[in-house]
């Protein structure tokens, strides 16, 4: 699998593809908490821009449709199976520019395109906030809602604020001025309290299908996806599985015997992240991690192992077990 998609366990069998794609600044582990919500025969796969976590050190994105581009080529790996694209916020522009190249580049079936939280491309003229001093920028950020913890620590801003800029820089860029309509269905979502994209701006997205079109309405701001994911997936399921919402799914595979020190990451991150369960494979953001979180975790080894981690590397460590291999080199090497 290449670096831009990030897929989550399911059992094997033909499912078909909902592949996330998040807003400026986001990272493809917002949608994790997706996966326990979704039927066993919907994979979720999440979209993983460059310059953040676990690609920290690539550099962040300059052109929209240079990242469609690259997603749209990747997704070829996942075979020959039904794909569903959802996109928030920037992610939408990207998610509708995935879907044109797959109806005219390849023989893959897009059954859906989900857009939420902005108008359509060509009714969406720039993202000028990347011009903002740092402080103003994270004001405006607060103002859009979501996980708006992190910010409340500025020595975190040069890990958060890049990519954020660079994001809405790369989006800032991107101005068609008509859009192509596809031959796949569009629902547009939001959020009834959303000031970035009101409601009725939802529908701006009709001109960009020939197939059916609709718009749902949930109850939060712009980031109402975050604030209560149930009925978002459940409407998506609904549209992608009417009436059958396939099997449940099958228990884990059973991971191998963690080590002792690897035992002790897990505790550690249990309580950071404040989950039932940790395993010494399981992916830090994709139990909900943040830069904030990665902070107070990184302060703890070096208070009870002696051992100071970059933020880099805890990020490209990203497990348990990636945690403990960077303690025991750095116990080695002093």
């Amino acid at each position: 699998m290449g670096s831009w998609l990030r897929r989550y366990q399911h059992d094997g069998q033909r499912a078909t593809a909902l592949v996330c794609l998040p807003h400026a600044g986001g990272t493809a582990a917002m949608f994790s908490p997706w996966h326990a919500l979704l039927p066993a025969d919907v994979e979720l796969v999440g979209v993983q821009y460059p310059g953040r976590q676990d690609r920290m050190a690539e550099p962040c994105a300059e052109n929209l449709p240079d990242v469609a581009d690259r997603v749209a080529a990747e997704l070829g790996e996942l075979g020959d199976r039904p794909i569903a694209l959802f996109g928030h916020s920037v992610g939408s522009a990207i998610a509708y520019e995935i879907a044109a190249r797959l109806e005219r580049d390849t023989d893959l079936t897009v059954t859906h395109l989900f857009v939420s939280g902005r108008k359509a491309p060509h009714r969406h003229h720039g993202e000028p906030d990347h011009r903002l001093a740092d402080a103003d920028l994270v004001a405006v950020v607060r103002r859009f809602g979501g996980d708006v913890e992190t910010l409340d620590v500025p020595s975190l801003w040069p890990v958060i604020l890049p990519p954020l800029r660079a994001d809405l820089r790369m989006a800032d860029r991107y101005r068609p001025t008509r859009v192509t309509a596809l031959r796949t269905p569009i629902t547009a979502f939001g959020g009834e309290r959303d000031h970035v994209c009101a409601p009725p701006d939802l529908e701006t997205w009709r001109d960009a299908t020939a197939a059916g079109f609709d718009v749902e309405v949930f109850r939060g701001g712009h980031h109402y996806l975050t604030e209560d994911a149930t009925p978002v997936v459940s409407a998506i399921v609904r549209r992608l599985r009417p009436g059958a919402a396939g099997p449940p799914r099958g228990p884990a595979v059973p991971a191998r015997p963690p080590t002792a020190l690897e035992q002790e990451i897990t505790v550690l991150w249990r309580k950071s992240l404040d989950v039932r369960e940790v395993g010494a494979d399981d992916d830090f953001f994709e139990l909900g991690g943040n830069s904030l979180i990665g902070m107070r975790i990184i302060d703890q080894v070096r208070e009870s192992y002696g051992v100071e981690l970059s933020v880099r590397a805890f990020y490209l460590a990203r497990t348990p077990a990636g945690v403990a291999e960077l303690i025991e080199k750095e116990k080695v090497s002093s």
